[in-house]
């Protein structure tokens, strides 16, 4: 089985898949604004919620923990630079009264204990960010989104077209690369990823495969007249759960409290900086 992070929409009846993708866009756009101006034990909170939000995505275990194998590489930098980085700047930053110390093999390290609690905030906040991201985008049918778009936001068909073409194509090229590395490791070809020889045989031949798709794309939408009629006509119906109204007035009572508390508390962004 493949261990490539699965970015695309995985089929399936669980009860996200049945909730209408504009309630899990507004759920959405509740978390990543509480995610960006929430502090960091907030954030790890919202991290355990999403897990247990997960077994009623319809997303195997496995799905669901290769974004982790992104993600926690991707925590080093973050957490181990701005403590660093915001020590040698102290004097600009105003934080001269901030340096701590650590001691490891015997050697004594200066670092800036602001900077390494913004670290750990820039790790929680793209965390929550990026898995409630893709817990939407695996249980959302792009067409359905768009759909959702056009005839409940009101927003113009062709940026909603183009949103389309970008979570349509990014599996696909998942997929070309995939196969691509398939097709090396069969005939035994080794090669480093990076590395010009392994952008050589393997980046760009999928970077080329991918524009003929998109240039395939074009002709066939200016052969259908894309663009000409400003309305779209659907033909597919957008499924709604029961009592969509009061779903949808939960998540956004349910936002509107855990920021309430986020700012009650003085921790939250904006009210920390006024």
């Amino acid at each position: 089985m493949s261990r490539d992070l699965v970015l695309g929409y995985q089929d399936g009846h669980s009860p996200l898949h049945r909730i209408d993708p504009l309630t899990k866009l507004i759920a959405l756009a509740g978390v990543i604004v509480f995610a960006i101006g929430a502090p960091v034990d907030y954030n790890f909170w919202m991290l355990l919620g999403l897990f247990a939000i997960a077994p009623f995505s319809g997303v195997d275990l496995r799905t669901f923990l290769r974004p982790w194998s992104v993600l926690i590489p991707l925590w080093v930098p973050f957490i181990l630079l701005p403590p660093v980085l915001f020590h040698l700047q102290r004097g600009m930053l105003g934080l001269a009264n901030d340096t701590a110390h650590l001691s490891l093999l015997g050697q004594d390290f200066a670092y800036s204990r602001y900077g390494l609690n913004y670290g750990f905030k820039i790790a929680a906040r793209g965390s929550v960010i990026g898995i409630a991201s893709l817990l939407v985008l695996w249980t959302t049918h792009p067409r359905d989104l768009v759909q959702s778009m056009v005839q409940e936001l009101r927003a113009p068909y062709k940026y909603a077209w183009a949103v389309f073409l970008a979570l349509i194509y990014v599996p696909i090229v998942q997929h070309e690369s995939q196969t691509r590395r398939y097709a090396l490791d069969i005939r035994g070809v080794r090669y480093r990823r990076m590395s010009l020889r392994g952008l050589r045989l393997l980046a760009i031949p999928v970077i080329f495969r991918s524009l003929r798709r998109g240039f395939s794309t074009a002709l066939s939408m200016e052969a259908r007249g894309f663009g000409v009629s400003p309305r779209r006509v659907f033909r597919h119906d957008l499924h709604y759960p029961l009592h969509v109204g009061l779903i949808r007035l939960a998540v956004v009572a349910a936002a509107i409290l855990l920021l309430g508390i986020a700012i009650a508390s003085g921790r939250f962004a904006v009210m920390a900086q006024s």
